[in-house]
């Protein structure tokens, strides 16, 4: 499938999260409910609302997350092509409680190495929100890819799981080609307390920087160090002086 449907289809599961029916259904012939909805989520055409969308199957299988759990992840493994896979994990990610799906960690971390985009790059957010340690070395392996989305998600997800031995890898992404995976690397470093990337993230302090990478810099500084900027959100416009002033007396102070 191609990046721009998958990241699509991605908005409109965000988008559905504020608005969860909360109807009670009967609990007689769940498993039967259960089946019914989860061939609409895979179907080839299915609409995303109405009572019988896509979007309603897959807010009635969240609102049943111990019985809806292991028939999800038996249709992620039998799913007949990448895109019902993909509709299989975006679903998944729409449960509070991801731990309900810890017996298929496995099939979760061979998914990281599919052939398709949209199954590796969902089965990085679902490792990620799962915190599965199991995904550490593949995703470890990511950070490599030659698509930066795949990285970027990568770097992300590491930093979630919260692997500090991870950071060595982590701290390489700060010399990535894209700005926004140099971006997800400092994020990603300040959630691990990385003090070894300290010195690198300093030079991502740099004034030629992408301004949002110097930012997410910022951010990780000051988790790993314990100490603030002091910088205000109005003064990361693009020619706040304040900031710049901030910046370099920070560096002084603790370089």
């Amino acid at each position: 499938m191609a990046r721009a449907t998958t990241l699509i289809l991605a908005t409109f599961l965000a988008l559905a999260a504020c608005s969860v029916s909360v109807a009670e259904e009967p609990e007689e012939n769940i498993e039967t409910q259960i089946s019914e909805k989860i061939k609409i989520v895979t179907a080839q055409n299915v609409i995303w609302d109405g009572p019988k969308g896509r979007k309603a199957a897959i807010d009635f299988l969240a609102r049943h997350p111990e019985a809806s759990a292991a028939p999800l992840l038996s249709a992620l493994q039998q799913a007949p092509d990448a895109r019902a896979r993909l509709w299989v994990l975006l679903c998944m990610n729409y449960f509070a409680d991801m731990s309900v799906f810890e017996s298929g960690s496995g099939a979760l971390v061979e998914l990281l190495g599919s052939d398709s985009f949209g199954t590796k790059f969902w089965a990085i957010k679902t490792a990620a929100r799962m915190k599965l340690a199991a995904a550490i070395e593949p995703l470890e392996g990511l950070l490599a890819s030659e698509d930066y989305l795949l990285r970027e998600a990568a770097a992300g997800a590491l930093g979630e799981i919260g692997r500090k031995e991870s950071a060595e890898h982590l701290i390489k992404l700060l010399d990535d080609p894209e700005h926004m995976v140099r971006r997800a690397a400092a994020e990603a470093l300040g959630q691990l307390k990385a003090s070894a990337a300290k010195t690198q993230l300093i030079e991502s302090l740099d004034p030629e920087e992408n301004l949002v990478v110097r930012r997410a810099a910022v951010e990780a500084l000051e988790k790993i160090t314990g100490t603030s900027f002091d910088i205000q959100p109005r003064d990361w416009s693009p020619a706040a002086g304040e900031r710049e002033k901030k910046i370099k007396d920070w560096i002084r102070q603790h370089k």
